[in-house]
């Protein structure tokens, strides 16, 4: 950044930041809600491909009718909306869908903050930085993810579960 300002015109709105974990909200304290509120997961991605919202789909579906006397709630950030009710067809009665759409970053760590999800996932075929897991981890929120691309360096069994890439439900 020094450099920058230095050299660059313009360059003095240059900011250091460590990609991830500036977050503008402090975490959760990490004490459960008093009631069963059942799991919640949260997801944050585009509807790319490559993110594959429907194998996140599907496995949700799976294991809330593995158990129809647990509830769960799935948060979804981002686009989508369209894919994953497409996706899910009829959602089983104990799995709850909110589906905002895209949000702002803010909005995001508040997500993770006020709604405490037990777990993100992001099952990607592919990855680059892993921008939406830092900011999971930087909050607090335990990490299901795949083994793709830079996700591997920052997930492991301290902060959550790595799958493999080519995992299928």
């Amino acid at each position: 950044a020094e450099h920058l300002r230095g050299t660059v015109d313009g360059a003095a709105r240059v900011v250091v930041a460590p990609l991830g974990v500036d977050r503008p909200l402090e975490p959760s304290d990490g004490r459960c809600d008093p009631t069963d509120r059942g799991p919640v997961v949260l997801t944050c991605s585009s509807a790319a491909d490559v993110k594959r919202l429907g194998l996140v789909a599907r496995s949700l579906a799976r294991a809330a009718e593995s158990d129809p006397t647990r509830s769960w709630t799935w948060i979804h950030l981002g686009d989508g909306a369209d894919q994953i009710r497409e996706e899910l067809g009829d959602v089983p009665s104990n799995l709850t869908t909110e589906l905002p759409g895209p949000v702002p970053r803010i909005e995001v760590f508040r997500c993770h903050r006020d709604r405490r999800p037990d777990a993100f996932v992001n099952l990607s075929s592919s990855e680059g930085v892993p921008l939406t897991i830092m900011e999971a981890m930087s909050m607090g929120t335990p990490v299901v993810a795949t083994a793709a691309g830079g996700t591997g360096e920052i997930v492991d069994s301290d902060v959550g579960a790595l799958l493999p890439v080519d995992i299928d439900c």
